[in-house]
């Protein structure tokens, strides 16, 4: 089939979806400014009422003619529109979710990575990274990985102590990226760039950062391009280290920085540093938020908790995985598909048109903004029954499509390194559950907080027990209810 067929089918069908609208679409002038700001604050939010109340495709104009020449933001809900989107890469380009920083400065340096690419140049730099995270790679890497979670579940999870697991998932995935990607040989100099790139990301949706995006003495804006001046500087030293004396590591940068040197084609040093920086970021962030999640479902499931432990003691007895034993357990597998349809890492994804084309029966201009969700369509009934219930069994008889079940995106652009992150997160899982019993801290408060990654505003506290197998789940407060139902 043709691209240029397949892309009317895909117009025919997102057309069939359209529902009787409740207002004017385009959204202009105060219409538009009130869903600019809900999805400012809570984009979940946004498009869910947006999906209810116009239906899949819902654009949003300028607010006033002072702004000029108009730039339409329009949220493309459901997998039609996935597919038309994200499945059509030449038409519909990646783009920013965060500041790009002034021209020329390091800022645009470390964020030169996959994500910020397209066309040609995508396609050449994805291949050359794509033996990195492959299946058989992906598997050389899970010893580091057992012996980073071991190192790291003694040194800071003890029983009878509550922590606030989102901090905790975030600083275990840190090491075991750091460690598989930069710091085999020396653990330390991949720690100090992760905390460096830890302050990065929050920085980068910072108020002070949006309220006075300019780059003037004593700001946020300043401080983060400053940050990322360091992040680069920490991350050239790394790659000098390794083609000084590559026999000296084993790390995954290594192998980047050696495919790198040895293509054909002469490449910016600047692009390297930020396929590294990316490639740290996305696995870890991503991890984060699974690892977090996740635990916070099946402390709430006490029976698919329960099965899953049987599942694990089964198979692994006491000891870690092993990339065999990785693959023979499916509840596993179930449970991370299903906590990732639930509660997706990323809710959504931005794109924007290269050139004039048309959506849901709307035409779009060259750079207009278009937002897909997995969030949405995760949550859609007739591809997932009952889809606000936690129910990995679901599993074992549905094959959704890749448009219709897209943690890790969809189409040409799929993430690069979802061998990587689902192997952390299933080495992580298995070892603390195995381990520890986890419970919620009763009433507490769980909102969503949405900066590109999807996780719990204020924390999330646990209480960690030893495994004892007494299952049980607590009560909870927050808009956690609107995106799962909780027994």
């Amino acid at each position: 089939m043709s691209s240029v067929v397949a892309a009317e089918l895909a117009e025919i069908s997102v057309r069939s979806l359209a529902r009787p609208r409740a207002a004017a679409l385009p959204l202009r002038g105060l219409q538009a400014a009130r869903w600019y700001a809900k999805f400012f604050v809570d984009p979940v939010r946004c498009m869910t009422e947006a999906y209810e109340r116009f239906g899949p495709v819902v654009p949003a104009g300028r607010i006033t003619r002072l702004q000029g020449r108009e730039r339409q933001h329009v949220l493309a809900l459901g997998p039609d529109c996935n597919r038309q989107v994200l499945g059509n890469t030449e038409v519909f380009h990646t783009t920013a979710q965060a500041w790009p920083g002034p021209r020329g400065s390091a800022m645009r340096r470390v964020r030169n990575g996959l994500t910020r690419m397209n066309g040609e140049r995508y396609r050449q730099q994805r291949q050359l990274m794509l033996p990195t995270f492959s299946k058989k790679a992906v598997a050389g890497y899970i010893v580091d990985m057992t012996a980073v979670v071991r190192g790291h579940l003694e040194e800071e999870w003890h029983n009878g102590a509550t922590i606030e697991i989102y901090q905790q998932s975030r600083r275990l995935a840190l090491r075991m990226s750091s460690q598989v990607l930069f710091g085999r040989q020396n653990p330390e100099d991949a720690y100090s760039l992760a905390a460096l790139v830890q302050q990065f990301i929050p920085r980068n949706f910072s108020p002070g950062v949006w309220i006075c995006p300019f780059n003037l003495p004593f700001t946020p804006f300043r401080r983060m391009i400053r940050n990322a001046g360091r992040i680069e500087n920490a991350l050239q030293r790394l790659i000098d280290e390794r083609r000084a004396n590559p026999s000296q590591h084993t790390d995954v940068l290594k192998i980047l920085v050696q495919a790198f040197d040895e293509q054909h084609v002469p490449i910016d040093e600047s692009e390297l540093i930020g396929q590294a920086t990316v490639m740290f970021i996305a696995s870890y962030e991503n991890v984060a938020s699974v690892l977090t999640w996740t635990l916070f479902l099946l402390a709430q499931h006490p029976d698919v908790m329960s099965d899953l432990h049987a599942e694990l003691a089964g198979t692994l007895g006491d000891g870690p995985p092993d990339p065999e034993q990785i693959e023979k357990l499916p509840l596993l597998d179930a449970v991370i598909k299903e906590s990732m349809r639930v509660l997706p890492p990323v809710p959504y994804l931005l794109r924007k048109p290269s050139v004039p084309t048309s959506l849901g029966g709307f035409e779009l201009r060259k750079n207009d903004r278009v937002a897909v969700s997995a969030y949405i369509t995760h949550h859609l009934s007739d591809l997932y029954p009952q889809p606000r219930r936690f129910i990995p069994d679901r599993w074992f008889s549905i094959k959704p499509t890749p448009y219709e079940y897209l943690p890790f995106g969809a189409g040409p652009r799929a993430c690069l390194g979802k061998l990587f992150a689902v192997a952390e997160i299933k080495i992580a899982l298995a070892m603390i559950l195995l381990r520890h019993r986890l419970s919620v801290v009763p009433d507490i408060t769980i909102n969503r907080r949405v900066q590109v990654m999807m996780s719990p505003k204020r924390g999330l506290p646990m209480a960690v027990h030893h495994q004892d197998r007494c299952f049980g789940s607590a009560p909870v407060r927050g808009n956690i209810h609107e995106m799962v139902e909780l027994n």
